[in-house]
């Protein structure tokens, strides 16, 4: 066993700022359940090889390696 993460990072940008943002507030089970909307069967097909797609975030983790970073909410409009 290694723990090394060696699975795609989610990118901390803007087409992924809703998931991060209910990963932050409600964990990742919440956040799991955005991915399908871009992540699917069309728009950005996962793999043949691809484990279950409904627990994204047990193997994929946000990325902090100093790549552009999302802001958390403020509470401002």
């Amino acid at each position: 066993l290694t723990t090394e993460q060696t699975t795609v990072r989610i990118p901390q940008d803007e087409e992924h700022h809703e998931s991060l943002q209910a990963y932050r507030a409600d964990g990742k089970k919440a956040a799991e359940q955005l991915c399908s909307a871009c992540h699917g069967e069309e728009a950005i097909p996962l793999s043949e090889q691809h484990p279950p797609k409904y627990r994204c975030m047990f193997c994929h983790k946000p990325a902090s390696d100093g790549r552009k970073q999302v802001p958390k909410e403020t509470g401002a409009p």
